[in-house]
C-alpha cells in the first residue's frame, strides 16, 4: 500500500488546524483528524487508490470525491449528518468531526439510547426527501453513536443521488425508491438486533429483507464478495482503526 500524502496544517474559517492522527485508512480512502488550539476538530477524507499503479486511477478518485462532496452538500442542515467543510485539492474534502463511537465498535455490554433508532429513521427520511439514498446503511461503521447520545450518518461514497435529469428517469426513480427502502430496512434490522425490546409490531415487518434486495444480493452482492475475497485474501481492504494513547479506540 502506498504511503498517503496529506497536508500537515490547514486553515478553515480563519483557524489553523494541524494533523492529530489518522482515524481510518484502506485501499480507497483515508480519514485524517485535524485539531486546532480552540478545540475545533475537522476530518479530511482523501480519496485515493493506494496500490501498485494506483496513481493511474487518480482521475477516478477525484471524480468520486467531487461526487461525494456534492451529495454531502445536498444534505447540508440534515440533523445527524456532519457539517460539510471546504475542498482540499482534487481528491479531498473536510467535514466536522463527530465525537462518538461507530456501532461496530460497541462493547457487548453497551447499548444505544431508547430514541436512537427513531432519530436515525428521521435522518434517513429527510435524506430521502432531499433525493439521496445512503446505500451503505448496512455497515455499522457508517453509523455513529455520538457522545451526545444521538445518531450520525457518515460516508456517502456509494450513495445514490436521485437527480433531476430525464435520461432513464423512470428506471432511476425505481432504483432510488428500492434503495431508500433498503436504508430503512437496514435500520430496523439493526434495531431488532441491538434493541429488540423497543421494536414495534409494524417495525418487525420493515426488518424483513425486501424482495428486491434478496434478488440484488443473489445476482451481484454474493459474487462481488467472493471476488473481493479472492483478490484480497489477507482482508487488507478492511479499515485499520488507530488507537489513542490510552489504548482505547479513537472516536470516528
Amino acid at each position: 500500500m502506498q504511503k498517503p500524502s496529506y497536508p500537515e496544517q490547514i486553515t478553515i474559517g480563519g483557524r489553523a488546524y494541524r494533523v492529530d492522527r489518522v482515524l481510518h485508512d484502506d485501499f480507497f480512502s483515508i480519514n485524517v483528524l485535524y485539531v486546532e488550539p480552540g478545540g475545533g476538530r475537522q476530518i479530511l477524507k482523501l480519496s485515493d487508490f493506494r496500490m501498485i499503479g494506483g496513481f493511474l486511477f487518480r482521475p477516478m478518485a477525484a471524480w468520486m470525491s467531487r461526487r461525494e462532496y456534492r451529495i454531502y452538500g445536498k444534505l447540508e442542515g440534515v440533523v445527524g449528518v456532519p457539517t460539510l467543510g471546504p475542498r482540499c485539492g482534487d481528491r479531498g474534502y473536510f467535514h466536522d468531526f463527530v465525537p462518538g463511537k461507530p456501532l461496530d465498535r460497541l462493547a457487548p455490554d453497551e447499548t444505544v439510547p431508547d430514541d436512537f433508532f427513531d432519530r436515525l429513521v428521521d435522518t434517513y427520511k429527510e435524506m430521502h426527501l432531499r433525493g439521496i439514498a445512503h446505500v451503505d446503511s448496512n455497515k455499522r461503521s457508517n453509523l455513529i453513536l455520538g457522545n451526545d447520545g444521538r445518531p450520525y450518518v457518515i460516508d456517502f461514497q456509494v450513495a445514490l443521488d436521485r437527480g433531476n435529469g430525464r435520461t432513464l428517469r423512470r428506471r432511476r426513480e425505481s432504483l432510488f425508491l428500492a434503495l431508500a427502502r433498503s436504508d430503512i430496512y437496514h435500520v430496523y434490522k439493526l434495531k431488532a438486533r441491538l434493541r429488540p425490546d423497543l421494536m414495534r409490531p409494524e417495525e418487525w415487518a420493515l426488518a424483513d429483507r425486501p424482495r428486491q434486495n434478496r434478488i440484488y444480493d443473489r445476482i451481484f452482492g454474493g459474487p462481488y464478495r467472493t471476488l473481493k475475497r479472492m483478490i484480497y485474501r489477507s482482508g487488507s481492504t478492511q479499515p485499520r482503526w488507530r488507537r489513542s494513547g490510552n489504548g482505547r479506540d479513537t472516536d470516528a
